[in-house]
């Protein structure tokens, strides 16, 4: 290794963001430091071979190795160990600056110090540093006066003046010793000082989390309990065929309206998940180009609305089946392209996917979401990945502030990170990369997807189904789903009874609630499981708990599988499936295109008055779904058929479709 020296000394700037890296190496140099900068601490680490700085200033958010574990390695080292190190962030929460004392960083610094104050700690530091470097040289140099004893006993005659002179030497030393000392003292006091600060901080916010925890989790089961009620039994309801038009748009209505809270309230566990470090990734096969091809048909009906253009390039080459968590990943990419078309006005909006092979097993996906919008001001970047916080425009165009925030800690799960180049009234691109794993077709579960069942195969030789909640509405929406499927099913409210029924009964599947009075339901399974022919008896478990982790805990209980409220309908048929052996008999699919002759419609058109068409098709180009099924009503009162057709299409959001078939009463 080769020492670099300059007036001031040599820094090295560890930082991902090439525009800060720059900014600072610009500003230190200005002031007569030599720098050197890396991207990340990998790069960091390889520089530290061949070069040693004065002093480490390194950002703490990093992809590949972050500031904590680059920290670490270089306190490790012990040829390193003694550089000080700043961690230069814009995290500013107590459990971060502890995180950080806990990798031996030097320091802990707020990214919104000005330079300034930045240069003056700096040279505070490395004038500190050269005192307990020059105290160590004092060290060594009165060892080595022992050294020359063989002198004295050699040139007698010269012992007192070199006794002297000795004295001297160590009289200056010994006060600049003490000049040291006193000044580290000081360091150390302050030191130990904050350390006891923030060790009861951390006390205190260590038992914050565990309240948060248990308060989020106990939440979740509150909300989600009714929220299944909710969106069960709408479900339920939408299955049958008797149904008026206006019934069926009043359901779709309250499934829409609970779909919506459903996704606010799952935000907002994330985040706790996030912030608890509880997120788990949940690693399945899946088609990749199915998953784009999907959320593609998702928005571009939005988009059609909003008369933007939606481009989507897929690369030649990219792998069809890959490895990784598909609902974080199709939440990303949700997060995004929906941030995207939300501050998009004018222009379109372009996304772009590709994957490179990485290693053998391992491949890197790239995907790229690119606006027009109005672009993002340069001191509100900062801003967009923290939690609550908006840009200025984010705040007028509504929402949580979450979403961007989720995306990057999802992101980073999956072993990636998400970056962000934008320039105001131009636009702004967002690009994802991540690591997934190679995958195979035959290992891709098939899904049920909207197929609806409608029955037992007669093959399918399947017992008796209990179901066991305490919850009235839950048992009631459970027994109808089977019962209309053609399952046997028993009922029960309490975990004790449940055990009971199993040994009396011998149910071939049991639904076994989690949270209950008295016994609950991992209890209760284990004492099923402990009966003569109970581990025979299948169970699935049913539960709103809110952290991933805890789903896994149920499953020593006994429980072949868990299923989570508020589920769906053929979620709950699928899950079924996987526990025992069972086969359905779905709807034959047809499309309301088809009942429908297009030039029955055609035709039908023209006995709409014009005010009626007009207000119609501006209804569908804004997306005021409400305005436009009212306007469908009045359409039923002159061609009921036309009007089946139209309510169709915009039930399931095909507003082109909507808008071409309304253009055809002018051909």
């Amino acid at each position: 290794m080769s020492e670099m020296r300059n007036e001031l000394g040599t820094l090295l700037i560890v930082e991902d963001s090439l525009t800060q890296a720059e900014m600072l190496k610009y500003q230190f140099e200005e002031e007569g430091f030599q720098v050197m900068t890396a991207s990340n601490g990998k790069v960091a680490l390889e520089i530290l071979t061949e070069h040693i700085p004065e002093l480490i200033i390194s950002d703490v958010v990093m992809p590949e190795m972050n500031g904590y574990e680059f920290c670490k390695a270089v306190k490790a080292d012990v040829t390193l160990r003694q550089i000080p190190i700043i961690l230069l962030t814009t995290l500013r929460e107590v459990e971060d600056v502890i995180m950080g004392l806990e990798c031996q960083a030097d320091y802990f610094i707020s990214k919104s110090i000005n330079h300034d104050a930045l240069f003056l700690k700096v040279k505070s530091i490395l004038e500190i540093d050269s005192k307990i470097k020059k105290e160590d040289a004092l060290y060594e140099q009165t060892i080595y006066c022992h050294g020359v004893q063989h002198v004295i006993h050699s040139t007698p005659s010269k012992t007192l003046n070199f006794i002297l002179t000795i004295y001297e030497l160590s009289f200056a030393q010994n006060k600049a010793l003490l000049e040291v000392q006193d000044q580290l003292r000081l360091e150390i006091e302050e030191r130990i000082k904050l350390q006891q600060e923030l060790e009861r901080a951390k006390d205190a916010a260590e038992a914050g989390s565990r309240a948060k925890s248990a308060f989020l989790a106990n939440m979740s089961h509150e909300i989600r309990t009714p929220m299944n009620a909710i969106l069960g039994f709408s479900q339920l309801l939408l299955r049958s065929n008797d149904l008026t038009p206006i019934q069926t748009e009043r359901l779709n209505t309250i499934n829409r309206s609970g779909e919506h809270l459903l996704n606010l309230i799952n935000d907002i566990l994330d985040i706790s998940k996030i912030e608890a470090g509880r997120l788990v990734i949940n690693n399945t096969t899946f088609d990749l180009l199915e998953l784009i091809n999907d959320i593609e048909s998702m928005f571009r009906i939005k988009t059609d609305s909003k008369d933007l253009r939606l481009i989507v390039e897929i690369d030649s080459a990219l792998e069809k089946y890959v490895v990784s968590d598909v609902g974080k990943l199709r939440q990303i990419l949700i997060n995004l392209l929906s941030n995207a078309i939300k501050f998009t006005k004018d222009g379109g909006i372009a996304l772009r996917i590709k994957t490179i092979p990485s290693t053998t097993d391992k491949i890197t996906l790239i995907a790229e979401v690119e606006d027009t919008g109005p672009g993002i001001e340069a001191d509100e970047l900062g801003t967009l990945f923290k939690l609550f916080e908006q840009t200025q425009s984010g705040k007028n165009a509504g929402g949580t502030g979450l979403g961007l925030a989720i995306s990057m800690q999802f992101a980073r799960l999956l072993g990636g990170d998400i970056t962000l180049q934008s320039e105001v009234g131009v636009g702004s691109r967002f690009r994802m990369e991540i690591q997934l794993g190679k995958g195979f077709s035959k290992d891709v579960k098939a899904v049920y997807g909207h197929k609806k069942v409608i029955g037992l195969n007669p093959m399918s030789k399947v017992g008796k189904i209990l179901v066991v909640d305490d919850k009235k509405e839950n048992r009631e929406f459970l027994k109808e789903v089977l019962n209309s499927v053609g399952f046997d099913v028993l009922c029960t409210n309490s975990g004790e009874e449940a055990v009971k029924m199993v040994e009396k009964l011998k149910p071939q599947l049991v639904m076994m609630d989690l949270k209950m009075p008295g016994i609950d339901g991992i209890e209760a399974t284990r004492q099923i499981k402990a009966l003569e022919g109970g581990k025979e008896t299948h169970v699935i478990m049913v539960t709103a708990t809110a952290f991933d982790d805890d789903l896994h805990t149920l499953l020593t209980s006994g429980a072949e599988l868990y299923i989570r409220k508020p589920f769906r309908i053929n979620e709950v048929l699928e899950t079924i499936s996987k526990c025992i052996d069972v086969q359905y008999i779905f709807e034959e699919e047809s499309t309301e295109e088809e009942q429908i002759n297009e030039e029955v419609c055609v035709k039908a058109l023209q006995d709409i008055p014009n005010e009626l068409s007009e207000a119609l098709e501006q209804a569908t180009v804004n997306a005021e779904l409400d305005r436009m099924l009212s306007l469908i009503d009045e359409v039923e009162a002159v061609q009921p058929i036309l009007a089946k057709k139209m309510r169709t299409l915009a039930n399931n959001f095909q507003y082109e479709a909507l808008i071409t078939l309304l253009k055809k009463r002018m051909v």
